[in-house]
């Protein structure tokens, strides 16, 4: 739910690449630093995206990959497009 909130408040891309260290749930912005011009800026967003992020981030603290800086865990699903 949390990316879901997010994405209506800045573009997919952008979202995709935040690192958890650019979000600040006390102020309700995140540092967007790749951005489609190149410059980055600060994207404010909502107390329901905040709620929903804060919960993500309590949930993600027990996840494996917890320690990687990228904001979004994924687990990979294999790739099915080479020959072999």
């Amino acid at each position: 739910m949390a990316i879901v909130r997010f994405m209506l408040e800045a573009r997919a891309g952008e979202v995709a690449n935040l690192m958890v260290a650019d979000v600040s749930l006390a102020a309700g912005t995140a540092v967007i630093r790749r951005t489609k011009t190149g410059r980055p800026r600060t994207v404010p967003f909502g107390a329901r995206t905040t709620a929903s992020i804060d919960r993500y981030l309590r949930a993600r603290r027990s996840h494996r990959l917890a320690s990687t800086p990228g904001l979004w865990l994924a687990r990979l699903a294999p790739r099915r497009d080479r020959l072999g």
